[in-house]
């Protein structure tokens, strides 16, 4: 039979009444006196502990269980005092005990001498209630030095148990677990079990882990590694939770920002010749909003040990699984970076499964109902790879390329493939070996996006009302006004491919017919269609065009290469498409030479770039926040980003978001050389600095390049992935704050910035 938790012998009502009074005799001295609280009650504390009390003259005995049963310590600071007396109270009367002991310190302690160690008359001390606050939940990246806890996390976290939630604030900073070989570092820890989840760093040491030198670097290889890992760990710890909710207990535990279909350097996994590192949020438990320390210390030293053991450690991955992993993703990138030597611009391996399971989620359709894609012969290349044989599959040359077919056969799938063919994929997706120019930008129609200063005249001539057409500025664009500025857009920023699709395309903007041309004359219309321009900004400015056409014949003339899809199979028409132009008389090539002789970007080869005014970046109010892939808030504007068809993770926009902090921060700074460079200009410096950064450094770099940006957070959380140049610039043209202070005419380049 369990002992009670406390026996008294000859234990009279008059005995506990006067047991009573001297404890709060003992602690009224305390308190107006030059005595520490704590020692009162440390001395009480070891009596009861020795299991006697005395008083009066008498001795009455008690017996109690072990120390750690009663949970009885000597309490040697004020932390250590305002746990303690905090455990039993709920939230409101927590706080108002807390308010009422720091009166009492500034009343009674604070003229007093010799009081330094609690407070007294030292300004700089810092009192248990800052512990509390939100506004110091966490220390700047990269700190100044770390701050290494020596106690024992285990107990730490067990005699915590039932005091105040926040009181879990002392956990900041590193711990070890585990013999010292795993460390646990608390960046962040929520303010009460309904916030956020905090946020916590796991590294095991280089010396530790066992990871071999050729999976640190090259670059590719290190970041399919982190891949590999980030996707075994997102499965355990979703395998966990999920077992936790069948067994009836609705509690979450730890998280990793979960990965796409993509392979992206994200910031949740670090590895590097000095440690490998996860960066989770995590739930700290709690019963209401007091802590539940013994779930807690179960959680840190003895579950996540083993989760780390198993995907932290070299010995607990499968070796051969990994490898392939790793050696897929770097013949991706391998065959992506051998386009341009061959004349390429986008490539499809034979076998590929390009639709998609539904138009929502981007796992492949099953292999038993979609059609693996096969290559005309004509357009069938074989490319050597670095871990497997040579591949063979469909190559698009740079050119005009024109892809027609039915409704329903393919053509968008097809285009939707290559859009993407920029980022490499999971093994198993079915477009692991569909590749796209790194440069390459899909555009649209987007009625009612936001465009500042930008030079579409090349598109559009004079505008009614005299509207300046090169320096464009709409807070509400139309259709053809939008897609305009999306190409000029990507062309500043240094695109080599331009995506489009005749489905989400402007009509006018694309083609316009003789009956038009007759009813309407050309003096009256300020459009030039993209058809009279798409060869010229080929051949003169080496720009190339996939286009999706399903009704403009049009573009078979200027096309260097048509294909159509039958049935999701793809056929050679390029020779039979110029016949049908010569048969019907459709020769466009001198009125498309007399448009681009009129055409000033085309025939200098100059664009206008702009230079970003600083009040762009002078955010009064409100913070800067993600939803999702759709919008971001900057203060009180909202930047809507939903029909960047290239974002393709949340991470990335929550990237984008830190870099827009960032770039507010230099501005900000009053840093002359920011305030005079072009757009592109501010987002290359960035990106190579992050080149600069892994260049010989793959294996010993101490952080992760997003970490540059952690935005508003003092500390690096992994929730970020890396998004082209081209898609944060295509968020910074959405904002309405944008302002322009000039234009400056600047050479028409392709991108050199990739961040794969």
């Amino acid at each position: 039979m369990r002992k009670p938790l406390v026996t008294v012998k000859n234990f009279s009502f008059a005995t506990c009444a006067l047991l009573f009074v001297c404890t709060l005799t003992a602690g009224y001295i305390a308190r107006f006196s030059n005595h520490s609280p704590s020692n009162y009650i440390a001395s009480h504390a070891r009596l009861f502990r020795r299991g006697e009390y005395s008083g009066f003259g008498f001795i009455n005995t008690v017996e109690i269980p072990s120390w750690n049963s009663v949970r009885i310590r000597p309490l040697y600071s004020l932390e250590d005092y305002a746990m303690e007396r905090k455990k039993g109270l709920g939230p409101r009367a927590s706080r108002r005990w807390g308010a009422r002991m720091d009166r009492e310190r500034r009343h009674n302690f604070g003229n007093v001498a010799g009081n330094e160690d609690i407070g007294g008359c030292n300004s700089t001390y810092k009192f248990v209630e800052s512990y509390f606050d939100e506004e110091n939940d966490g220390y700047h990246w990269p700190p100044e030095q770390e701050l290494i806890k020596s106690g024992n996390l285990n107990n730490h976290l067990r005699n915590k148990t039932g005091g105040p939630y926040g009181s879990y604030k002392s956990l900041l900073g590193e711990w070890k677990v585990d013999d010292g070989a795993i460390s646990i570092i608390f960046d962040r820890i929520q303010s009460d079990p309904f916030a956020p989840p905090s946020n916590i760093r796991v590294r095991v040491a280089y010396d530790i882990n066992g990871f071999p030198t050729d999976l640190l670097a090259p670059r590719i290889r290190n970041i399919a590694t982190c891949d590999y890992i980030i996707r075994k760990l997102s499965k355990i710890l979703r395998g966990r939770d999920e077992s936790n909710a069948l067994r009836g207990v609705k509690r979450k535990t730890f998280e990793i920002a979960p990965p796409t279909q993509y392979v992206l350097e994200r910031k949740s996994l670090l590895l590097n010749s000095k440690y490998i590192e996860a960066r989770l949020f995590v739930h700290l438990p709690g019963f209401g909003r007091r802590v539940d320390g013994n779930y807690a210390a179960r959680m840190f030293c003895e579950e996540l040990p083993k989760i780390v053991k198993e995907c932290l450690f070299y010995s607990g991955l499968d070796s051969q699984k990994l490898y392939r992993h790793v050696y897929c993703i770097e013949d991706q990138d391998h065959l992506r970076r051998s386009l341009k030597d061959l004349g390429l611009v986008a490539f499809v391996t034979n076998g590929a499964i390009l639709p998609r399971a539904t138009g929502t989620v981007q796992v492949p359709l099953d292999s038993k109902i979609a059609k693996s894609f096969v290559s005309p012969d004509s357009l069938q290349v074989t490319i050597p790879l670095l871990n497997r044989a040579p591949i063979t599959g469909m190559g698009i040359k740079s050119g005009v390329t024109v892809i027609v077919g039915g409704g329903y056969h393919g053509k968008s799938t097809l285009l939707e493939a290559l859009q993407v063919g920029i980022y490499n994929k999971v093994p198993g997706d079915g477009r692991e070996f569909v590749v796209t120019s790194p440069n390459a930008v899909k555009v649209r129609a987007e009625d009612g996006r936001s465009v500042t200063s930008i030079d579409i005249s090349t598109f559009i001539g004079t505008l009614p009302n005299k509207k300046d057409s090169t320096n464009f500025t709409s807070a509400n664009a139309s259709g053809s006004t939008s897609q305009a500025a999306a190409i000029m857009e990507a062309i500043e920023m240094g695109a080599d491919v331009l995506l489009l699709d005749e489905d989400i395309s402007a009509s006018n903007f694309m083609f316009r017919d003789n009956l038009m041309d007759d009813l309407v004359s050309k003096d009256k219309e300020p459009i030039t269609t993209f058809l009279m321009l798409t060869r010229g900004f080929y051949e003169q400015l080496g720009i190339s065009t996939i286009l999706v056409s399903g009704s403009c014949g049009a573009y078979m003339d200027p096309a260097t290469c048509v294909i159509q899809m039958d049935q999701y199979t793809p056929h050679d028409r390029t020779e039979q498409a110029k016949e049908l132009c010569l048969k019907h008389g459709l020769n466009l090539q001198e009125t498309c030479n007399l448009i681009l002789g009129q055409k000033e970007m085309v025939q200098t080869r100059l664009i206008n770039s702009r230079i970003i005014s600083s009040e762009s970046f002078k955010r009064e109010q409100g913070k800067i926040k993600q939803h999702g892939t759709s919008t971001i808030d900057y203060g009180k504007e909202t930047i809507n980003i939903g029909l960047i068809d290239q974002l393709v993770d949340k991470g990335q926009v929550c990237a984008i978001a830190n870099i827009l902090f960032h770039l507010e921060h230099e501005f900000m700074s009053s840093k002359a050389d920011w305030k005079s460079r072009t757009l592109r200009e501010l987002l290359e410096t960035l990106y190579s600095k992050w080149h600069q950064s892994r260049e010989f450094t793959d294996a010993v770099n101490e952080h992760n390049c997003l970490d540059d940006v952690n935005g508003p957070k003092p500390f690096p959380a992994g929730d970020c992935a890396m998004p082209r140049i081209f898609e944060v610039a295509a968020v910074l043209n959405r904002m309405p704050a944008l302002k322009v202070s000039r234009l400056v005419k600047t050479p028409i380049e392709p991108q050199q910035n990739h961040p794969l």
